[in-house]
């Protein structure tokens, strides 16, 4: 049994979220850290580094609850401090998933919070912070998930060309036409990213 409280048990659990459910997690995230993005002040990581270890509330990290105070995103009240905590740290594809697939994990999920004890897969807190997410999923998934995506990978572009103007790898100019020459002297008008993260394995065929 994993019992709350019990820092080896939160790891184990968070393990065990990470390799089934973290899709959700992903989804329910992805507003926030594409405005994280937009402000170049914190890099990913790094904030989700400061935001597992802020505290509640955030009272270890005034300079953080200020930060995310001053943020504006779709859907910002739906999760309360501690279950974005939790979901911050599940990272993982989007796929699109079966009402099946959705159910079936919902009932997993479910068991996990009936358990008269502790939870044997996963912390009860955790089930219970999954359940919303999935339900964030089946409210927000086909409506919003390819904006959603589409925002976060123009940030991620348009901070990488930051950084890269900053460092001096590249020049105003390309900068501002977002035609980048590499160092073999290749160029791209599409800039290069990383969204593996939040692609659809629809997506990456």
């Amino acid at each position: 049994m994993l019992y709350e409280g019990n820092s080896l048990h939160q790891n184990i659990s968070i393990r065990y979220c990470n390799a089934r459910f973290a899709c959700y997690g992903a989804l329910a995230c992805l507003p926030l850290q594409t405005v994280v993005i937009a402000t170049d002040i914190y890099e990913l990581t790094e904030f989700e580094w400061a935001f597992v270890h802020s505290g509640e509330n955030h009272r270890r990290n005034q300079h953080l609850a200020r930060f995310i105070g001053s943020l504006t995103y779709e859907d910002s009240g739906y999760f309360t401090i501690e279950e974005t905590r939790f979901l911050v740290q599940l990272h993982g594809t989007c796929p699109p998933l079966s009402q099946e697939q959705i159910e079936a994990d919902r009932r997993e999920v479910l068991r996990e919070t009936k358990r008269k004890r502790g939870g044997e897969k996963m912390l009860k807190s955790h089930a219970n912070f999954l359940l919303k997410a999935i339900d964030f999923w089946k409210l927000r998934y086909d409506e919003k998930y390819e904006e959603w995506r589409s925002k976060f990978i123009a940030m991620d572009r348009a901070s990488r060309i930051r950084e890269m103007l900053r460092a001096g790898t590249i020049s105003l100019a390309e900068a501002a036409s977002g035609v980048i020459i590499d160092d073999e002297g290749y160029q791209s008008s599409n800039y290069d990213t990383d969204d593996s993260v939040y692609m659809s394995d629809e997506s990456k065929s």
